[in-house]
């Protein structure tokens, strides 16, 4: 997805789907975004997001929004780490 993609309705380049009565490119386009929001918008559509935490610790730029994350978690003191229950 490029920045010119955006000029399109989205149902036109996502595709129309035959059971559709009133297609959403009638409506809906990102022709009026601010361009920082649509630079945004193309960086989320084109991001691939792991399926769990292996596949995103296995990915060096996952790898380090989850530490950052974590590091997060800890200096807010949100949670303690304990012992497992006896059979858990």
């Amino acid at each position: 997805m490029t920045m010119d993609d955006l000029d399109v309705p989205v149902a036109l380049w996502k595709g129309v789907r035959s059971c559709t009565q009133h297609p959403i490119a009638n409506i809906l386009s990102y022709d009026r975004l601010s361009p920082g929001f649509r630079t945004s918008t193309v960086n989320m559509m084109s991001m691939s997001v792991p399926k769990d935490i292996h596949e995103a610790l296995s990915k060096p730029e996952w790898k380090t929004e989850v530490e950052e994350e974590m590091n997060a978690l800890n200096k807010n003191n949100t949670w303690e780490i304990t012992d497992l229950p006896q059979g858990k």
